[in-house]
């Protein structure tokens, strides 16, 4: 967030909470659409001043240039080192004899690719998730993914344990609605 207010601030822009929200926004749908490791991984170009460049770019040359690794690099990088040497692949792929991907609905196609992957060899993989739940498709998750992925079982988890049974009445009538969901009613034993 600071290299974003620095980028905000280099380029005479306003710098609310919502303004850097976006800036980052921005920044992980440059990082998603293109492929830019190989990019990161050479000596940077100074770009100090560059105010014409768009400003997820600037914010990215600056993350390169304080060698900064956010959420989304990580994702990138783990995605590289398994694509490009296949003994690390086979090292990680030894190790797993299960893989277990908790909240599935929210995972972007870099995520899914590395569980992927990873359970490529033991063909064990456990997901667990809800698509109607889904809160990161601004980063590239897309619920389709989860319901698209075929188990030898499906469980369905429809017993809340926190909410009231009002609470879950106005829950079931919205999310009933969704387009791509797993049918279910959500109840409680809670009064």
């Amino acid at each position: 967030k600071s290299l974003a207010r620095q980028v905000l601030i280099e380029n005479n822009t306003e710098r609310s909470v919502k303004t850097v929200r976006q800036l980052l926004e921005a920044l992980a749908g440059t990082k998603a659409a293109e492929p830019y490791v190989q990019q990161y991984l050479v000596p940077a170009s100074p770009v100090t001043g560059r105010t014409d460049l768009p400003l997820s770019v600037q914010l990215l040359y600056k993350q390169k240039d304080k060698l900064a690794l956010d959420y989304d690099d990580l994702i990138e990088f783990t995605r590289h080192i398994l694509q490009t040497y296949s003994e690390v692949k086979e090292k990680w792929q030894e190790r797993m004899n299960y893989v277990m991907l908790d909240e599935a609905q929210d995972c972007n196609a870099g995520d899914w690719e590395i569980v992927e992957t990873l359970s490529e060899k033991c063909g064990n993989l456990f997901i667990v998730g809800d698509p109607d739940q889904s809160i990161y498709e601004w980063r590239g998750a897309k619920p389709d993914r989860f319901l698209s992925f075929r188990a030898d079982k499906d469980i369905i988890l429809d017993e809340n344990y926190r909410s009231t049974p009002g609470i879950l009445n106005v829950a079931n009538s919205i999310i009933v609605n969704n387009k791509n969901r797993i049918d279910k009613q959500m109840f409680t034993r809670r009064g």
